[in-house]
């Protein structure tokens, strides 16, 4: 076959542009006209004469994005083939690879912990499925024009369940610049290659130039497998010592020496920016206009900074042992506490603790968010409020789909929390329940999209229905629609839902969980149901189940049911 031209019919496709070309693969920018979106079509470099290693190299790359589902990750949606040559049906990204976003430019740590976050949680998912990329660089990392950062080209990834003739070839694989010291004598290249790989583009984001410089490929070589690389400090004077130390260990020479995996290195990149963060945010405010500390009948409202840069609103109410209230995108600090059923919690729990409570990004109180959400911004929010408090140690209570949230940096930062509590939560994403409906899940949005911001509640009213049950009490109804309306716009509605919906599977990594666990869980739930409760308990070693008999999804509205729920958090808390 050849490659289609640019304004061809290609099967269901109309072809827009040629978006890149490398060794192996061409890119085409192309329109799915039977889904009126945009897709990358990826075409080996020459398919009129197959080359199969190539063309077994491409069906490769395939399986290992579709054993793949993250935030940071282009995603695959097909895998087809055209007179015998294969192709792959890829994610669009609307942007620019960092190589072109960077242009050679040294970057503040700002945003270089904007850029390497995303990338190190996209190795951290690949080899824990035991994929090694094998050919990370600039030109592989796309910045989406929405601040999204995603890792793509798998077309040298290594599967530990790959065909020995596909992985013992003596020739080199990788991009010589940013080959680790293993990939440039030919050797086994394990997740730690990948390391040192992140460590040169993260040397050159932040020293404007690449670690080794040679004026060929086997001086080049040479250099990776021998020479010592100038120390950061030197090339970029001022640089953070504990990221410049990150980096560095990133390019020792040894694997071992280096951190095993994406999972170790996003771990200190997470404990990098806690400490920035902690420097920025403590007693600070937001810089953004009208986001100033005030008070309004209610707990002060003070701001911290994410790592990232985003402001994120945050109250305490109490004394005693910080619990961190952790819930995602119906939340508003001032209507919240306005809400006196829902202010009943916080009084009860602040009569032992320090309630914490914050809005995330773009949402409530807290500064716009024109970029994606994902489960690494959710994080990073989080972890500024931590951060901000100055806590060692913190409970995290996490409500509904903020659960999640909090389980995963329970798992990642066991020695930052004391207990987690886990209200209405699951560890198994939308997609993965039974019943799961698409068409529901679409009908959804697009209500959403429709009415979220208008005067009447009428769309809004769907969830209120789902949360509290038709039968609710109209005082009850109201104010949650208002907190609604009042939460997110419509787009930012519709943004969260959709990076909820792509929340897979999250056993396996809560199975790690080792912080003493309390799950709570009502009988009727109409939103999570309650075997997900179930599941969830079941899912963390040495969990505690507690069931409560109430439908309400958001919060018990029955204020006995309330009591008795945050009686048993304390006596969780407490030990007793």
């Amino acid at each position: 076959m050849r490659i289609p031209e640019v304004g061809e019919p290609f099967r269901h496709f109309r072809i827009l542009a040629r978006a890149g070309e490398g060794g192996m693969g061409v890119v085409l920018e192309a329109e799915d006209v039977r889904l009126a979106r945009k897709v990358a079509l990826k075409f080996l470099t020459r398919p009129g004469a197959l080359d199969e290693e190539a063309a077994e190299r491409l069906r490769a790359e395939a399986r290992a994005l579709a054993a793949l589902r993250h935030a940071n990750i282009v995603t695959i949606h097909d895998l087809d083939e055209e007179d015998g040559a294969p192709f792959l049906v890829l994610e669009w990204v609307e942007g620019a690879p960092l190589s072109e976003v960077v242009h050679g430019r040294a970057v503040g740590e700002e945003e270089f912990l904007r850029v390497t976050l995303p990338v190190a949680e996209a190795l951290a998912a690949a080899h824990s499925r035991g994929i090694v990329h094998r050919d990370l660089k600039p030109g592989n990392v796309l910045v989406g024009d929405d601040g999204v950062v995603k890792l793509a080209d798998f077309g040298l990834a290594k599967s530990r369940d790959a065909d020995a003739a596909l992985t013992r070839e003596a020739t080199l694989v990788g991009t010589a610049a940013y080959m680790s010291p293993e990939q440039a004598s030919g050797e086994e290249a394990g997740p730690a290659s990948d390391v040192f790989s992140f460590g040169v583009l993260a040397y050159e984001l932040l020293a404007g130039t690449r670690p080794f410089e040679a004026p060929n490929v086997p001086a080049l070589l040479r250099a990776i497998v021998q020479e010592s690389q100038a120390p950061i400090a030197s090339r970029r004077p001022g640089t953070s010592p504990d990221l410049a130390a990150l980096v560095e260990r990133c390019l020792r020479k040894r694997p071992e020496e280096r951190f095993a995996g994406g999972a170790e290195l996003a771990q200190a990149l997470f404990r990098v920016a806690r400490s920035r963060t902690a420097a920025m945010t403590r007693e600070v405010a937001a810089p953004a206009a009208g986001l100033v500390p005030r008070r309004s009948g209610g707990p002060e409202i003070r701001y911290a900074r994410a790592a990232d840069g985003a402001s994120i609103a945050y109250s305490t109410y109490g004394s005693g042992p910080p619990i961190v209230r952790v819930l995602g995108w119906f939340t508003h600090l001032e209507i919240e506490w306005e809400w006196p059923g829902l202010r009943l919690i916080w009084e009860r729990l602040g009569e032992s603790h320090t309630v914490v409570r914050y809005d995330g990004r773009g949402i409530g109180l807290s500064g716009p968010w024109p970029g994606e959400f994902t489960e690494e911004t959710r994080q990073l929010d989080l972890d500024a409020v931590i951060g901000a408090i100055g806590a060692e140690k913190v409970v995290l209570y996490g409500i509904s789909e903020g659960g999640w949230t909090a389980a995963q940096y329970a798992a990642r930062h066991p020695e930052r929390v004391s207990h987690l509590v886990i209200y209405g939560g699951y560890s198994r994403g939308s997609t993965l329940r039974p019943g799961y409906d698409p068409e529901e899940t679409r009908a959804v949005l697009t209500l959403m999209r429709k009415g979220w911001g208008l005067d009447t509640p009428k769309y809004r009213q769907i969830f209120t229905t789902m949360y509290f049950g038709a039968d609710a009490d109209p005082a009850l109804v109201a104010h949650f629609n208002h907190l609604q309306r009042a939460a997110a716009d419509g787009d930012t509605a519709v943004r969260y839902q959709e990076s909820l919906d792509r929340r897979g599977d999250g056993r396996e990594e809560f199975s790690g969980i080792r912080v003493p666990t309390l799950v709570l869980h009502c009988r009727d739930d109409q939103i999570i149901p309650f075997e997900e409760g179930r599941v969830f308990a079941s899912t963390v070693p040495g969990a505690q189940f507690l069931p409560f008999p109430t439908g309400a999804h958001y919060f018990p509205v029955d204020d006995d049911v309330t009591r008795r729920m945050s009686d048993a958090i304390v006596r969780f808390t407490r030990g007793a």
